[in-house]
């Protein structure tokens, strides 16, 4: 919303954010990557995952992972707000 640019269509975003900014894993994200590639999405951003298990893709779904918002926005190439102000950063 700050940027003013659209997310990408077909993308689903999950993850818990903190007051830093850091993305949090959230439980079962292999059950909602599968349920969002049955919904037809294409896409997926999610938190990294700490320790040893990796996303597994569905067929045709593309899995990102994410450690903080800033590569959020970093992913999506808006570098600026709508009003031409600083990049955005957690504080």
């Amino acid at each position: 919303a700050v940027s003013g640019s659209p997310l990408p269509e077909g993308c689903v975003f999950f993850g818990e954010i903190g007051l830093a900014g850091e993305i949090r894993q959230v439980a079962r994200s292999d059950v909602r990557i599968k349920e969002a590639a049955k919904l037809g999405f294409k896409e997926g951003v999610l938190p990294k995952l700490k320790g040893k298990r990796g996303q597994k893709a569905q067929d045709g779904f593309r899995v990102q992972t994410l450690e903080h918002v800033q590569a959020l926005h970093d992913l999506f190439g808006a570098s600026r707000g709508s009003s031409g102000g600083a990049p955005i950063r957690a504080v």
